[in-house]
């Protein structure tokens, strides 16, 4: 496997799932080992589905815990835009084995909420990757200096004004963080 981290840290998971206790001898090691095939990937890409969810959880409840949610804040933004778009991950397509629909977390009823769902994917697709919603807006204006009587004005330089939101409210980002838990701990269930 090449090494691509380039000085960073590569953190390495072994999560067992299903661990007969029994079948483990007193002073044995325990390893992993390669399944391959369709059902080994598939296994392995819910697992990955499994680890956006839990982060998404942890950005939104550290961006919840500060002071305000604001879009000047580089924590508070990314924060959030972290918490979307690995909320999102799963949900879209990529190179992963296997896609998650909505509909498999129905049977939560209304601990997953239809609305909120499908307003982070949203955000996360046409605001925090693509930037084309209404929470970003800009536009050229002039400079223009005068007189104190406003009648003498002149050309000074150019400039843009901008508006830009987060996307979420403290409320919806605490809904995200309970809806978000409810899909993890279903899953854990299941």
């Amino acid at each position: 496997m090449t090494d691509h981290s380039e000085g960073e840290q590569l953190n390495y998971y072994f999560i067992p799932f299903f661990l007969d206790r029994s079948k483990v001898k007193q002073d044995e090691i325990i390893c992993g080992g390669k399944i391959d095939g369709n059902a080994g990937r598939e296994f392995a890409a819910l697992n990955m589905a499994r680890h956006d969810l839990q982060f998404a959880v942890d950005c939104l409840t550290e961006a919840v815990e500060l002071e305000k949610i604001d879009s000047d804040s580089v924590r508070s933004r990314s924060l959030i835009f972290a918490g979307v778009v690995s909320y999102a991950r799963p949900f879209k397509t990529g190179v992963r084995e296997i896609r998650l629909e909505k509909e498999s977390f129905y049977e939560l009823g209304a601990r997953f909420d239809v609305d909120l769902h499908d307003y982070l994917v949203d955000l996360r697709d046409k605001h925090i990757a693509h930037s084309v919603s209404e929470f970003e807006q800009c536009e050229a204006t002039t400079v223009m200096v005068g007189s104190a009587d406003e009648k003498t004005w002149r050309l000074a330089g150019v400039a843009y004004s901008a508006m830009t939101i987060v996307g979420l409210t403290r409320a919806t980002v605490a809904r995200a963080i309970d809806h978000i838990s409810s899909m993890l701990l279903h899953w854990t269930r299941a």
